[in-house]
C-alpha cells in the first residue's frame, strides 16, 4: 500500500496496459464470428458475360406522354364546359347577364339548350341531330308525344282536356333517348277506289221476306244481276250472306230506304256491308304514308302504299310492327279530313290525318 501511495502514476499506467490486452484477446476472440457474419454475403459472382434485358416500357410511356401536348375537347358530355368561359352572357342595358329564362330558338328555352351543353346562341341548332339518332335537337324537345309542351312564346300548351301538356322531352345527347319512330309518320294521301259492287234494290216474297237482291256491277257496263241470298255473286269473289230492312227519316217527313246487304269475301272471310243505292269504298283502297326519319346514313324511306289489315315495319326497329286498322274517306261537305288508324307496337292505336 506505501508503494501505491508513493506511486500513482505508475499504478494508472499499469491498468491502462492491462485493459488494453484484456481489450486485445477480446478482439481477437470475435474475429471468427466477425467473418462469419459476412460469409453469407462473401458469395463470388457468376462468370456470365450476358446483359440481361432492360425493362424500359414505363420510361418509352413517358417519352411519349411528354412528346404529345394534352388537347381540350368538349366532347358529347352534357356537363361538359367550354374550356374558357363555362357560362355564357349577354349584354342588356350596359350589363352582362344570364338569359336562362329567355328563349332564343322558340320553342325551346335557353335552360333546356345549356342543360345538355348546347350553345343556344347557334340559329341552326334545332335542326341539328347531335347524337346522331335521327331525332333533331327540336323533335327531341317535343318528346314522346311529338307536340311541344311550350308554345313560341313560352307560354304552356294545353291539352284537349284542358290541362298543360307535361315536359316528355327526351335526351338529344343519348341515341338511346328519343320520341318513338311512329312520330315521324304522316299520312300524306288516301287513294279511294268505288267498290266494284252495288246493291241496287230487293225483291220480297209473298211471305214478305227478301230472298233475293239485285247487284250492280259498276266495273262490267254497269251490268245487273239477281242473286239468291246465301249464293255466290257471278264473276267476283264474294258471296251474299244477310239482309237487313232499314229506314230513317227523310227531309220532307218521309221515310227514306237505308236497308243492308251484307257480303262476304269467299278467300279472305272479310265481311262487307253494302247500303241500298250508295257506293262504298272498294277494301282495294289504299294510303300513302310518309316515313320522315333520316338515319346517320342519310338513306330515307320510300313513301308506303298500304291497304287496311297490311302490316309493316320502320327502321331502323325492324323487330316491331304496325298495322293500319281502318282507312277513313275524306267528308268536304261535313269538313273532315281523310284519316288512318294505325296499331302501333304496344297494342294502341294512334291517329293520322290528311292535310287541308
Amino acid at each position: 500500500m506505501e508503494w501505491i501511495k508513493k506511486n500513482p502514476a505508475q499504478l494508472i499506467l499499469a491498468l491502462v496496459a492491462a485493459g488494453s490486452l484484456a481489450s486485445a484477446i477480446l478482439l481477437y476472440t470475435k474475429e471468427d464470428d466477425f467473418k462469419n457474419a459476412f460469409n453469407a454475403f462473401n458469395v463470388s459472382p457468376n462468370k456470365d458475360n450476358k446483359i440481361p434485358n432492360l425493362h424500359v416500357e414505363n420510361i418509352t410511356a413517358a417519352e411519349k406522354a411528354i412528346s404529345t401536348p394534352a388537347l381540350w375537347s368538349p366532347g358529347n358530355n352534357k356537363d361538359t364546359a367550354a374550356l374558357f368561359v363555362p357560362k355564357k352572357y349577354v349584354l342588356k342595358d350596359g350589363a352582362l347577364v344570364r338569359p336562362m329564362n329567355w328563349t332564343f330558338n322558340p320553342p325551346v328555352p335557353n335552360a333546356w339548350l345549356e342543360k345538355y351543353g348546347f350553345d343556344y346562341l347557334n340559329p341552326g341548332l334545332l335542326d341539328e341531330d347531335p347524337d346522331k339518332d335521327g331525332f333533331s335537337t327540336l323533335l327531341e324537345f317535343k318528346g314522346l308525344d311529338a307536340q311541344s309542351h311550350l308554345d313560341m312564346a313560352g307560354q304552356s300548351v294545353l291539352g284537349k282536356d284542358g290541362k298543360a301538356l307535361t315536359d316528355d322531352s327526351t335526351d338529344p345527347t343519348d341515341p338511346k333517348s328519343h320520341p318513338p319512330y311512329h312520330t315521324r309518320l304522316s299520312l300524306k294521301k288516301i287513294e279511294l277506289i268505288p267498290f266494284r259492287l252495288r246493291f241496287m234494290t230487293y225483291d220480297t216474297n209473298r211471305a214478305g221476306r227478301v230472298d233475293s237482291v239485285q247487284i250492280n256491277t259498276l266495273d262490267r257496263g254497269n251490268k245487273s244481276m239477281f242473286v239468291t241470298l246465301g249464293e255466290d255473286i257471278p264473276g267476283t269473289r264474294f258471296k251474299t250472306l244477310t239482309f237487313e230492312k232499314k229506314e230513317v227519316p227523310d227531309v220532307d217527313n218521309t221515310k227514306k230506304d237505308v236497308s243492308e246487304l251484307t257480303i262476304i269475301n269467299n278467300e279472305t272471310k272479310e265481311t262487307l256491308v253494302l247500303v241500298l243505292g250508295i257506293v262504298r269504298d272498294s277494301p282495294e283502297s289504299y294510303i300513302v304514308l310518309q316515313y320522315h326519319w333520316v338515319g346517320a346514313d342519310g338513306q330515307k324511306t320510300p313513301d308506303m302504299n298500304l291497304k287496311k289489315g297490311i302490316t309493316f315495319k320502320l327502321p331502323p326497329d325492324n323487330d316491331s310492327t304496325y298495322k293500319v286498322i281502318d282507312i277513313k274517306a275524306p267528308d268536304p261537305q261535313k269538313g273532315q279530313l281523310g284519316e288512318a288508324k294505325i296499331q302501333i307496337p304496344n297494342g294502341e292505336t294512334i291517329t293520322l290525318h290528311t292535310s287541308k
